[in-house]
């Protein structure tokens, strides 16, 4: 089973692609958005958090279920 947190994992993707433009802007000659050291600062632990957070709490979940019997941890 795949289970997905859109809400999450699709804003850690947008904020990323606002990072990421920022990048193109300064290429540009432009200002970005957000200046670099507020959106490396910002953005990236961000994004990386949440992955973890999710992670962590996928694996919870998964040792929750197991231990109330839904599921079964089959050793290798």
């Amino acid at each position: 089973m795949i289970l997905v947190d859109d809400d999450r994992l699709v804003g850690g993707g947008a904020l990323r692609t606002v990072e990421d433009s920022g990048v193109a802007a300064v290429r540009a000659g432009t200002e970005p958005l957000i200046p670099f050291p507020a959106s490396a600062v910002l953005i990236s632990p961000f994004i990386y958090f949440t992955a973890f957070g999710f992670t962590l709490a996928c694996v919870l979940a998964t040792y929750a279920l197991a231990n109330r019997g839904f599921v079964a941890i089959v050793p290798r």
